[in-house]
C-alpha cells in the first residue's frame, strides 16, 4: 500500500467521522445540527475536504478545509476537559477523530501526492497579515468570550484547557511560520494546515452565535474570530505568493 493511498484513505475515514459527528449528540444530548449555521459550516468544510480523496487537483484547499473542520470539532472537548470528559458523547469523540484528515493530508504530501513541493512562504504583505492575526489570537485568550464572560483562559470545565489549546496553537503557528519565512525549511504547507486548525478553533464561538445571537458576544469572541481569519488568510496569501514567484534565472558560467 502506497503512502499516498493510505493518506487518502485516512482522509475518507475522517470525512465520514465528521459527517457522523455533525448529526450525533456531542454532550448532554446537544448536536451540531441543532445550530444550522454550525452544521452548514462543517458540511461545507467536509465537502471541500472530499476534493483530496477524489484527486481533483485541489489538495491544499482540501487539506486546509479538513484541518479547519478538525479545529472546530476540537473546541467542545476542550470545554469539557478535563473534569467533565465523561459527559461527552459520540459526536464529540467522532469530531476529534477528524484529526485523521490533516494526518492523511500530510501523508499525501510526504508521498509527493500534492500538487507541488511544499515551498516556504513569502515575506510580504501576507506574512504581515498572518502575524497580526496570530497576535490577535494570542490577545483574545485573556478576553471575555461573551458579554458576561468567561475568558477563553477560564472557559473549560477544569479551568484552562480551552486557553491552553489556544496557546499551543499560537506557539506551533509561530514556529512553523517563522521557519517557513526565515529559513530554508520547507514548512509552508505545515504552516497552512496549522493556521487552518487555529482558524476552525478560533471561529467556533462566532459561528455558534451567528446570526441571531451576536449581541451576546464579548470582545474575546470577536477578536479570536478576526485573528483566526487574518491568520489563515495571511498564510494562504504568503504561501501562494511564494509558489507563484518565478524561479531565479541561472547565472551563465564564465
Amino acid at each position: 500500500m502506497s503512502t499516498a493511498f493510505l493518506g487518502r484513505g485516512l482522509v475518507i475515514v475522517g470525512i465520514v467521522a465528521g459527517l457522523l459527528a455533525v448529526s450525533l449528540p456531542f454532550a448532554d444530548g446537544a448536536r451540531y445540527v441543532d445550530d444550522g449555521t454550525a452544521a452548514a459550516f462543517l458540511i461545507v468544510l467536509l465537502a471541500f475536504t472530499s476534493l483530496l480523496p477524489a484527486e481533483a487537483g485541489r489538495d491544499l484547499v482540501a487539506a486546509a478545509a479538513g484541518s479547519a473542520a478538525f479545529g472546530f470539532f476540537l473546541f467542545i472537548p476542550a470545554v469539557f476537559a478535563f473534569d467533565s470528559l465523561g459527559r461527552l458523547e459520540a459526536g464529540a469523540w467522532l469530531g476529534v477523530s477528524t484529526a485523521l484528515m490533516p494526518i492523511g493530508c500530510l501523508l499525501v504530501f510526504a508521498a509527493g501526492g500534492g500538487a507541488a513541493p511544499a515551498p516556504a512562504i513569502d515575506r510580504g504583505p501576507g506574512l504581515l497579515v498572518g502575524t497580526v492575526g496570530l497576535v490577535l489570537v494570542a490577545v483574545g485568550i485573556w478576553l471575555d468570550i461573551g458579554s458576561d464572560g468567561p475568558t477563553y483562559w477560564g472557559a473549560s470545565s477544569s479551568g484552562h484547557a480551552v486557553g491552553i489549546v489556544l496557546i499551543v496553537l499560537v506557539v506551533v503557528d509561530a514556529v512553523l511560520i517563522a521557519a517557513a519565512a526565515h529559513s530554508s525549511m520547507q514548512t509552508g504547507d505545515l504552516a497552512l494546515l496549522a493556521a487552518a486548525v487555529t482558524f476552525g478553533y478560533a471561529t467556533f464561538v462566532v459561528v455558534g452565535a451567528a446570526f441571531d445571537d451576536f449581541a451576546s458576544l464579548g470582545p474575546g469572541g470577536w477578536i479570536e474570530a478576526c485573528g483566526g481569519v487574518l491568520l489563515l488568510g495571511g498564510v494562504v496569501l504568503a504561501r501562494f505568493s511564494r509558489s507563484r514567484s518565478p524561479a531565479p534565472a541561472a547565472v551563465p558560467a564564465g
